[in-house]
């Protein structure tokens, strides 16, 4: 009688990856850390260059965080070898510089050049150094950007610079402009939907021409003297947040910015925007004679306002958003000031003077919050 063999169960030991087609390997191998990434060219000789066709790359705080055994020159070595050995389109780059890891300027300088030639759409460089970085001038030749996030750079616009033609999404934050290089910059992009600008110094006054500008969201350390939205018909979000007041500051632009909004959805309204009743502070924006057509708000969705003393023309404002908003769902008031126990009569009677506004949108929840208060 022949002995039973016992077969074999290999099942396990199947490479099921590997057959899969390629771009859905790509599609892998791009969730995956960078560090990762390269790990897989150990695996076997069909896997040994197949990170090199990924088209995105992130290096980012886990990066460096692997590299901490490794001197600076070494670590910026490696990110140059894994860029240079690629063999195919980068289409989205993010790049974080941490606090312990400077990287020299020709370094990152050398990255964006390269980037330039691969047909790069999405950029993202983020500084977390003291000091800012010169945005590199290569970055001006990556004409197929459709996404750029800077932050913590100084930005200088070269000469026979175009603008971005295909760029959609701008992001930038704590970027310091010489002057007049931010109109440059807007101009130069007519697709622009998404426009961010936060706490960058120095910028006093913003025009924008995008006709098709949907989301514009504006954070500063003082109010911005002025904003003109050219042809922004189109606007859907509108945030302007400002922690200080400015200098020779005339707020009637916020009212007549807002009165032109046919279309806007989502407004957040804060800081020293709302102008105050007391005399000692710098007058902004008053909203007591607000007028506007009757289209005006009549998309308007959701609205958040902040203040901290010039709560009663907020009121006055909230007043005409909920009587003009036929299709509000939502407003919050934050009361940014502290109150002690003998402010409680304010606080009722501002709760008692929202419940009783007349509201368009029979939906509409209103929302008051206040800061506490002091002992």
């Amino acid at each position: 009688m022949v002995p039973c063999e016992k077969k074999a169960d290999c099942g396990e030991h199947i490479d099921r990856i590997s057959d899969l087609p390629s771009n859905v390997i790509d599609v892998i191998l791009q969730h995956l850390p960078i560090h990762e990434q390269l790990k897989t060219s150990i695996l076997s000789r069909k896997w040994r260059y197949m990170w090199a066709s990924v088209s995105t790359f992130k290096f980012v705080n886990n990066f460096f965080e692997k590299c901490n055994h490794l001197v600076c020159p070494q670590t910026s070595n490696i990110i140059t070898e894994v860029l240079f050995v690629h063999n195919g389109p980068v289409l989205e780059f993010t790049l974080h510089i941490p606090l312990n890891y400077p990287i020299k300027m020709e370094c990152l300088s050398k990255w964006i050049l390269f980037l330039s030639r691969k047909g790069i759409k999405h950029l993202e460089l983020v500084n977390q150094q003291a000091h800012p970085y010169q945005t590199p001038s290569h970055i001006f030749s990556c004409g197929d950007l459709t996404y750029l996030y800077l932050c913590n750079f100084k930005l200088s616009i070269i000469p026979n610079f175009y603008g971005f033609k295909s760029l959609v999404c701008l992001y930038l934050f704590k970027i310091i402009f010489e002057s007049g290089e931010l109109e440059s910059l807007m101009s130069g992009s007519p697709l622009l939907v998404v426009l961010t600008i936060s706490y960058c110094p120095g910028v006093e006054h913003i025009n924008v021409s995008s006709p098709i500008l949907k989301n514009l969201n504006i954070e500063s350390d003082e109010v911005i003297k002025s904003i003109c939205l050219k042809q922004a018909q189109n606007l859907t979000n509108l945030t302007l947040w400002t922690n200080r007041r400015g200098d020779n500051f005339e707020g009637g632009w916020v009212s007549d910015l807002l009165k032109g909004m046919q279309k806007i959805e989502r407004l957040d309204l804060g800081g020293n925007y709302i102008k105050s009743n007391n005399k000692a502070v710098w007058p902004q924006v008053s909203f007591k004679e607000f007028g506007c057509n009757e289209s005006c708000f009549s998309r308007l969705q959701i609205v958040n306002i902040t203040v901290k003393t010039a709560y009663k023309n907020a009121l006055n404002l909230i007043r005409f958003v909920l009587a003009k908003s036929s299709s509000l769902k939502i407003l919050t008031f934050n009361v940014g000031f502290g109150l002690n126990q003998s402010g409680v009569p304010i606080l009722l009677s501002t709760s008692r003077d929202l419940l009783r506004m007349r509201r368009a949108s029979p939906t509409a929840v209103v929302k008051f919050f206040y800061d506490g208060f002091i002992e």
